[in-house]
C-alpha cells in the first residue's frame, strides 16, 4: 500500500466557479496565497473558459500571473482547466505551461 497521497487542490476554481457574486482578484489570489502557506503544492486556481459559460471566471489570466509573480519559484506546480484550444493558448499566454 502507497505509503503517500498525492492531490491537486480544485478549491479555487471549482469552489469560485459556482458563486454567483463576482469575487475580486485580490480575494482569489489570497486565498491562493492561503492554500500554498498551508503546504499545497499542486493547484488548479482557475479556469480559461468564456466569461458568458462563466462569468466568474473573466479575470483568469490576472489572477495567474499574479500568483506566478508570487509563487512562481518555489516548486508547485499550478494549473488551470482550459476546455479548448482558445483557453489553452489564452492559459499558455499567462504563463502556465500544464
Amino acid at each position: 500500500m502507497a505509503q503517500h497521497v498525492n492531490f491537486i487542490e480544485v478549491g479555487p476554481r471549482d469552489g469560485f466557479q459556482n458563486v454567483k457574486d463576482y469575487i475580486p482578484v485580490d480575494i482569489k489570489v489570497k486565498l491562493i496565497d492561503d492554500l500554498l502557506a498551508a503546504g499545497v503544492r499542486r493547484m488548479e486556481m482557475t479556469s480559461f473558459v468564456s466569461p458568458k459559460a462563466i462569468p466568474q471566471m473573466r479575470d483568469a489570466a490576472e489572477v495567474v500571473c499574479r500568483t506566478l509573480e508570487t509563487h512562481g519559484d518555489e516548486g508547485v506546480e499550478l494549473y488551470a482547466l482550459v476546455p479548448n484550444t482558445y483557453g489553452a493558448k489564452a492559459a499558455a499566454a499567462a504563463g502556465l505551461s500544464e
